[in-house]
């Protein structure tokens, strides 16, 4: 997450400064068509031979993963505001973590394993920003196995567009929590989008879903979706992967919000 003042947030998404031209309204059928496309992408598998684990605080900052952290030889974390209990729970596994934030001075925890960088992670480089290719280049290029957790409120979806299949490859897991799933029946966000989603499900499975109760369910063509939703995808060069019937929330999952209700998404299959 990033720090973002009261009143101000807004879902952005910039994808390297690309033209984005206007499109004509969709029907109620074609909306469905594009956020059933969205959320087919994101069907849960289970990985066989590995449970799962929460990293991180109760409630909102800890992210479920496959329990496999073997081999792992840095972590990146994007995005931190005051919360590091996922970049400290990975510190105590004896894995180096590197921090990116923009929106603060320094990490809020201190811990010898903990590396933090005042820079925005964004879709290219920039005088203040740096793409997720660089930070790969500059800081995985001895590193076998990485993992990567982030959440950078909506410059996801940017980030991982432009980002090549060789970098995506360097990490075994992936903890992101995606941002506008709302916007899922627009034309213009959608095709971005899936794009994004298809980039990353060359390399990974999704094996976790949980959303955000942040924001509520959105309709879109009678397709019912969180607009904030957690997403872990694990790597097909390390796991293998079955049919899965998990319903979500699991025991591992915890409302972002404690005093609302979690979100029921059942086996999130379309």
């Amino acid at each position: 997450m990033y720090l973002l003042n009261p009143g101000t947030f807004q879902i952005r998404v910039n994808y390297g400064n690309r033209p984005v031209a206007a499109s004509a309204p969709l029907s109620e059928h074609e909306k469905q068509d594009r956020a059933l496309a969205i959320a087919r992408l994101l069907e849960p598998k289970k990985v066989v031979g590995f449970d799962k684990i929460r990293v991180g605080r109760a409630n909102d900052g800890g992210y479920v993963h496959v329990d496999d952290f073997a081999g792992v030889g840095k972590a990146l974390s994007f995005g931190i505001s005051d919360d590091a209990s996922w970049d400290l729970d990975i510190a105590k596994r004896d894995i180096p973590v590197h921090q990116f934030d923009h929106t603060i001075e320094k990490g809020p925890i201190g811990h010898p394993l903990l590396n933090f960088y005042k820079q925005r992670v964004a879709a290219v480089d920039g005088p203040a920003a740096v793409s997720l290719d660089t930070v790969a280049g500059r800081l995985l290029s001895d590193c076998e196995r990485a993992i990567l957790k982030v959440d950078i409120e909506g410059d996801e979806w940017s980030v991982f567009f432009t980002a090549s299949l060789e970098t995506l490859g360097k990490f075994s897991q992936i903890a992101c929590e995606f941002h506008g799933f709302d916007q899922a029946g627009d034309p213009n966000w959608s095709d971005r989008s899936i794009a994004a989603l298809r980039k990353l499900r060359a390399v990974f499975e999704v094996v976790h879903v949980h959303g955000n109760n942040a924001w509520p369910f959105f309709n879109i063509g009678n397709v019912v979706l969180p607009s904030l939703i957690e997403i872990t995808f694990a790597n097909r060069n390390y796991y293998e992967f079955a049919e899965s019937n998990e319903v979500f929330p699991t025991a591992l999952d915890q409302p972002n919000l404690p005093d609302r209700p979690d979100m029921r998404l059942g086996c999130f299959k379309f």
